[in-house]
């Protein structure tokens, strides 16, 4: 804003291409439109037979601005590259915005408040807010509306300036920050910015900023933007309810009213609720660690302010579930359906699968295909085998964007701006089909899944077919056997195959039950009683520590009476080894190991006392 201010008394002047310097734009006599489809060239006449198919700057009589609004235009046009069909239709916005700034006094669209503009856009008979079909909102589909184009028009023509103006500050002292232009952590998300414009308080707006940077050398930027997210909403019900300025001066009453405020607004799911909670409670417990100023000096969020559900349902997907996901490929969006499907094949990152080079595609001199993938977590690059199908959908895709965008193509699946698609976007696809189509999940309930449930589906069900752990783990992309443990499950049909000699054993043991010569055994009077035996330590040595009877503690003592425990204790353990082995569990492997060995030794011990007693009658 301060090079505004210094530039009163002369229009400003941005560097562009002198054909956009005019106050007419003959579109109909530039490339895009030659170059454009029928139906795209008769958009941009419908929206410009007003102004004999020219794009005319003089409707806008605000000089300042008109001269800002080129700069907008041109950079829609030229250097986003939009459609003509897109361009026609900023048109229609940009005559809008030219009446509403023609009695201003302002000379830049950067002192414009959405407000104020939404107010003139309803006295024009304009809608603020407009219907955008359905959102999937938890296991439902529901009418979704957003701020109509007229209103975000102005937002993104005060984003394009702002970057513009502020093109020679330092990223960090900008109220929007860039993904590609600031120091982060590993992360997939270069459509992302932290737009910090909306906190309107001074210091509130610092306290934001100086948290996200300490942030962002430790964590990916999609999760800072999740935490700006959420202070932001924090920050704006602060400045809308109260006259608080400093956060020093919030206390637990306060912050109360801000979770009441959340929980009754219908605006957000529990989940989001708690998240945005433990979020707020974090932002507070760094500006304690680190002494920030005017930031609060003792806790106000508590344990029990943010609670999560601690159990969770296996990741992986049935194979009914997996059935009814593929019969509904055919009815997703078909880009969206091939990237699913790829998912559903190879198990690799939908991150890795959305920015994926258009040169990652290999062959092999025997005609077999592979994937040069590049782990973001890791920084480094990994080989993915792939059949004929995937790899079939990957040159049709390069085909079509190639003759779309040329050279200029980047990643194999783009949008039509050229741009890679986002997560969130995948996943409401998927879960518009999944609900519209009524697949159900194990539970009877429309079934709940992600993209990233095809991974962990694939490597649940490798593990289940015998293949070796490391294997698995290098297929797909892993950096140890333990990272497995994060993505797998145990197939129940897997595992009842594991369990099988335990649940035969069972049965024996159960048929034999009393048929134990009930013969007393010499136990020392002092002995204490345990569940599967006795504890010979002396109470005078003081109370044992141990939370249970230790198989390995040489003041335990086996009893013969509770063999058949030992023997069930003996089948379990070994069903346990077999898991471990099968899902890399290495700690969980080496103590069901030292288990299973004192348990072998205490049966051997007892079975041979037996035997010696039979000899002897």
């Amino acid at each position: 804003m301060a090079a505004i201010k210094q530039l009163e008394l002369q229009l400003p002047q941005f560097d562009m291409p002198e054909q956009f310097q005019s106050n007419l734009w003959d579109i109909t006599m530039w490339n895009k439109y030659s170059i454009s489809d029928e139906k795209s060239r008769n958009a941009w006449k419908a929206r410009s037979n007003i102004t004999e198919n020219k794009f005319n700057f003089t409707l806008c009589k605000n000089e300042f601005i008109r001269e800002e609004l080129k700069y907008v235009m041109y950079y829609l046009y030229d250097v986003k590259d939009v459609t003509l069909t897109t361009f026609a239709e900023y048109y229609d916005r940009f005559k809008i915005l030219s009446s509403y700034v023609e009695k201003l006094d302002s000379q830049s669209l950067l002192d414009i408040k959405e407000s104020d503009f939404e107010k003139f856009i309803l006295e024009q008979g304009n809608k603020v807010t407009v219907k955008n079909g359905t959102a999937v909102v938890g296991i439902e589909l529901k009418k979704q509306t957003r701020k109509s184009r007229f209103v975000t028009f102005l937002s993104y023509a005060q984003e394009i300036l702002e970057d513009y103006y502020t093109k020679d500050i330092p990223e960090r002292k900008k109220k929007v920050w860039h993904y590609d232009k600031i120091p982060c952590k590993k992360g997939k998300d270069t459509g992302k910015t932290l737009d910090f414009r909306t906190i309107k308080n001074d210091e509130f707006l610092k306290q934001a900023q100086d948290f996200c940077y300490f942030l962002l050398s430790s964590v990916v930027f999609g999760t800072v933007y999740t935490y700006l997210h959420d202070l932001k909403i924090f920050f704006e019900w602060i400045e809308n309810s109260s006259e608080i300025i400093h956060l020093c001066d919030i206390d637990r009453d306060k912050i109360e009213d801000f979770f009441l405020y959340l929980r009754t607004s219908g605006t957000y799911s529990s989940q989001q609720i708690n998240l945005c909670i433990l979020n707020l409670k974090k932002f507070f417990e760094w500006g304690q660690l680190f002494e920030i100023e005017n930031m609060p000096k003792h806790s106000l969020i508590i344990t029990q302010d943010y609670l999560f559900k601690t159990k969770k349902d296996s990741r992986y997907l049935t194979d009914e579930e997996m059935k009814g996901v593929i019969s509904i490929i055919p009815k997703i969006d078909n880009t969206y359906a091939k990237i699913i499907y790829i998912l559903i094949y190879t198990g690799m990152r939908i991150s890795e699968i959305l920015e994926l080079p258009k040169d990652s595609l290999k062959q092999n001199a025997d005609g077999s295909y592979y994937l040069v993938v590049q782990q973001y977590k890791t920084e480094k690059d990994y080989i993915k085998p792939v059949d004929n199908k995937v790899a079939e959908i990957i040159i049709s895709e390069l085909k079509k964007n190639t003759a779309l965008f040329g050279d200029d193509l980047k990643y194999v699946f783009v949008s039509d701006k050229n741009k890679p698609f986002t997560l969130s976007t995948i996943n409401k696809a998927l879960k518009k089909a999944i609900i519209e189509n009524g697949i159900k999940g194990r539970d009877g309930k429309p079934l709940k899944c992600t993209t990233h449930r095809f991974r962990a589906t694939l490597a649940t069900k490798l593990i289940g077919s015998g293949k070796d752990p490391k294997l698995v783990a290098k297929l797909l992309g892993q950096s140890c056997v333990d990272s497995l443990s994060a993505y797998v499950a145990i197939d129940p049909k897997v595992a009842k195959e594991q369990l099988k000699p335990r649940l035969e054993k069972d049965q024996i043991l159960i048929s034999n039950i009393g048929k134990i010569d009930s013969e007393k055994e010499e136990i020392p009077k002092t002995a204490i009683p345990l569940c599967n035996g006795f504890c010979c330590k002396s109470i005078e040595t003081g109370i044992c520590k141990k939370a249970s009877a230790c198989l390995e503690c040489p003041m335990f003592m086996p009893s013969k009476q509770f063999l058949n425990s030992y023997m069930l204790q003996l089948q379990e353990t070994e069903a346990s080894i077999a898991i471990a082995k099968a899902c890399g569990y290495t700690q969980m492997l080496q103590n069901s190991l030292k288990t299973k060995e004192s348990l072998e030794n205490i049966i051997s011990r007892l079975k041979e006392l037996e035997e010696k007693k039979d000899e002897k009658h």
